[in-house]
């Protein structure tokens, strides 16, 4: 299980423990996670000169990079490092949108989520599936 670069131990335990076959995983990656999150860069895109919205894109992203910085050598179907990237630009602009920033760069949060949801499927198709 540990050679297989599209496993996270935490997401095939929850998906064991509500009755989902793991190697049910690229269905759910391609159609629930992909979908969340296109969804919620569509309602940040919507929203995005709302000044809450940046104070939860900013607690957020924080949560993120505490997430991900610990398993950073570690990598999926997507790169760790890019996703560590992207986190710790949106936490940066929301703070400076918080700060009073211009807010004609709000958007660019949107663009930032599109962008790791677009890279994050493009890696998804570069590596290979396996069984679990």
């Amino acid at each position: 299980m540990t050679d297989c670069l599209k496993n996270d131990p935490v997401f095939t335990n929850m998906i064991k423990a509500i009755g989902i076959e793991p190697n049910d995983r690229k269905r759910i990656y391609y159609t629930i996670c992909i979908f969340t999150r296109l969804l919620l860069a569509g309602w940040v895109l919507q929203y995005h000169d709302k000044k809450i919205l940046h104070v939860l894109m900013l607690i957020f992203s924080a949560i993120g990079i505490g997430i991900i910085y610990p398993k950073l050598d570690g990598e999926q179907w997507w790169s760790r490092r890019f996703h560590l990237f992207i986190a710790i630009m949106i936490f940066l602009l929301a703070l400076y949108l918080l700060n009073g920033g211009e807010k004609q760069f709000s958007k660019y949060l949107a663009y930032l989520m599109y962008l790791d949801v677009g890279v994050g499927v493009a890696m998804s198709l570069m590596k290979p599936w396996c069984s679990l």
